[in-house]
């Protein structure tokens, strides 16, 4: 899909939010799995899953959501638990004391969130940015916007490339 739709789209998702009738939860599940399966430009897709998560935790904030409270199934406990031994472990490989550590377990982190419903998943961030700080989330629109047009710069030369013939 064109990085454009995809910046336009996640532009409108954005409106969502600033609605406090807004369905926080089902609208990330919604945007997120946009994001999966129509960006293919791994900048842009990094870009736009970390401001999407900042500007959730930021909402969630403002709110004042108990998250937990607003989960009507799927709650798991056991992932909770587990997230919050890597937070544990995240501070104690603190970056950039041990590069290495810290990286594996940020993997597993952002693995373990990945795979769990909206409501479990923004938890896990959510705690994530109380112990580790929201430097990750600190996304401009302004950044997202140069990626998108250099994904779109991109696809266009691709597309060229695939309509000129090339000499033999």
């Amino acid at each position: 899909m064109e990085a454009k739709t995809i910046l336009d789209t996640y532009k409108r998702y954005l409106q969502t939010l600033k609605s406090k009738d807004s369905e926080l939860f089902t609208n990330y599940s919604k945007i997120k799995d946009f994001i999966d399966k129509h960006c293919d430009d791994q900048e842009l897709f990094g870009l736009l899953y970390r401001h999407c998560i900042g500007s959730n935790i930021r909402e969630i904030r403002h709110r004042n959501f108990k998250i937990k409270d607003l989960c009507t199934e799927g709650w798991s406990s056991a992932a909770v638990k587990e997230g919050y031994e890597l937070l544990k472990n995240l501070k104690r490989y603190e970056f950039p004391l041990e590069e290495k550590a810290y990286a594996i377990n940020f993997k597993k982190f952002a693995e373990l969130a990945d795979n769990q419903n909206a409501h479990v998943e923004l938890y896990l961030w959510y705690c994530f940015s109380n112990e580790c700080g929201d430097s990750l989330f600190r996304v401009t629109m302004q950044e997202i916007e140069e990626a998108a047009y250099q994904a779109l710069k991109a696809e266009k030369e691709a597309s060229t490339e695939i309509e000129t013939p090339t000499e033999a």
